[in-house]
């Protein structure tokens, strides 16, 4: 399908996407089959209107309407994803023998073409009137104006793991520069470098404080430092001793491990030491430190696979829990942690460290609203009810989750994708 640069009519009927609204669900009794529809899950939009799916060919999606799991449309394209707060969906076509990637914009409410970009695709601002996009995996990134398909800049950055990427108040997007370890902060009106920092990103990066106003670069060459910058003026803020990886969530602290395995909090705004842990990863090598949604407790591991959970920001030993790889509940007061082989997954609360249960071999994750867990294994996909402690339903899959509403649940099988709703 050949799209056109300019199509303004299908942009004209786009409208911003509402947030979803109603009861809250109740998965505590189950789970009751939708439908099942061919290709492979990839995105909910964020009200839960709308979700995508990719054609087991690779060359096409399609958009189904929730939650009666109708069609909606289908597009050219793989890797279906929403962009601009729902309002835009995005695909790729890919060249193989060229290695070639193009960026196909489409209203996300009709399924009509907006425009297409060459390069592989990297995001829109939340308005939708700009996008950027990678050439090759050594550059140049490209700004783009939407809807029109304007080319508006070419600037110096790499990719495709630690690509550019827009910052939160879509005023500036950063990239890292080709040469010399430096990041560039670029506006994203013009396309004018604004602040080139030292340092890096890595991939997984860049690290943004939660407002988005300050970043974590890396120093080249084994010399173990976090800068963290203010990204509107370009100034560098601290130099911290270690590796970091992120900003606790009120942006107050960071955690760096060295190489003496020790993992410390340092004080963005002060620049103190506020405490110093005891954590390593296997082998001794350098792994996050992972803050709880609430930013009250880190996890740290240890060689031993056991995860150390500290309160924050006194350094204070909370517990030690068996597993890996910590994810909390929303309000931070449960933990998962992954058992390596053959020890258990297990699910412990924070507070002591006592253990609630154990999942065996399947991969566990919280709901949006932490009340239920996904237990994902080979060939099915279990719902667990956190107050019960029970399954409460098994469904045929590889790979579950809910859309952020909580009002759906998609599963991965051997048929396709199946939607799923609460039980009556």
């Amino acid at each position: 399908m050949v799209m056109r640069r300019r199509l303004w009519l299908a942009w004209l009927v786009l409208a911003a996407v509402p947030a979803a609204a109603g009861p809250q669900a109740d998965w505590s009794r189950g789970a009751r089959l939708i439908a099942t529809v061919p290709g492979g899950f990839r995105a909910f939009r964020e009200d839960g209107r709308l979700a995508s799916t990719e054609d087991h060919d690779g060359e096409s999606s399609r958009v189904w309407i929730l939650p009666s799991v109708s069609p909606a449309y289908a597009v050219t394209g793989d890797q279906p994803c929403f962009q601009a707060r729902g309002r835009l969906l995005a695909t790729r076509l890919y060249y193989p023998d060229t290695h070639r990637a193009e960026a196909l914009l489409w209203n996300a409410g009709t399924g009509q073409a907006v425009c297409q970009l060459p390069g592989t695709f990297f995001g829109v601002v939340r308005d939708g009137t700009r996008a950027i996009t990678l050439a090759h995996d050594e550059g140049p990134v490209r700004l783009w104006e939407i809807p029109s398909g304007r080319h508006l800049a070419d600037v110096d950055g790499t990719g495709p793991e630690a690509g550019p990427c827009f910052l939160p108040d879509d005023r500036w997007f950063v990239t890292n520069l080709a040469h010399g370890h430096r990041v560039g902060v670029w506006s994203s009106t013009t396309g004018k470098l604004v602040a080139r920092l030292q340092g890096y990103y890595g991939e997984g990066g860049p690290w943004l404080s939660p407002d988005g106003r300050r970043l974590i670069t890396w120093t080249p060459g084994g010399k173990e430092q976090t800068l963290v910058w203010d990204v509107p003026k370009g100034r560098l803020l601290r130099r911290i001793r270690g590796s970091a990886h992120d900003f606790s969530p009120d942006g107050r602290w960071i955690a760096a491990q060295a190489r003496d395995s020790k993992v410390r909090l340092w004080n963005v705004d002060t620049g103190r030491l506020g405490a110093t842990l005891q954590g390593t990863g296997p082998g001794g090598g350098a792994l996050p430190a992972y803050f709880s949604p609430v930013g009250r407790t880190i996890g740290t591991e240890t060689p031993d696979h056991r995860t150390r959970l500290w309160e924050v920001p006194s350094g204070r030993l909370r517990c030690v829990v068996a597993g890996s790889f910590p994810d909390y509940s929303p309000d931070g007061s449960l933990v998962l942690t992954n058992g390596h082989f053959p020890q258990p997954t297990r699910l412990s609360r924070v507070s002591g460290g006592r253990q609630l249960a154990g999942f065996g071999a399947m991969r566990p994750s919280f709901s949006p609203d932490g009340r239920s867990v996904i237990l994902e294994g080979q060939d099915q996909v279990q719902l667990w009810d956190v107050a019960t402690r029970r399954v409460v339903a098994t469904m045929p899959g590889g790979w579950g989750g809910f859309a952020p509403s909580m009002l759906m649940l998609a599963t991965d099988n051997k048929e396709g994708t199946s939607f799923w709703a609460p039980a009556p």
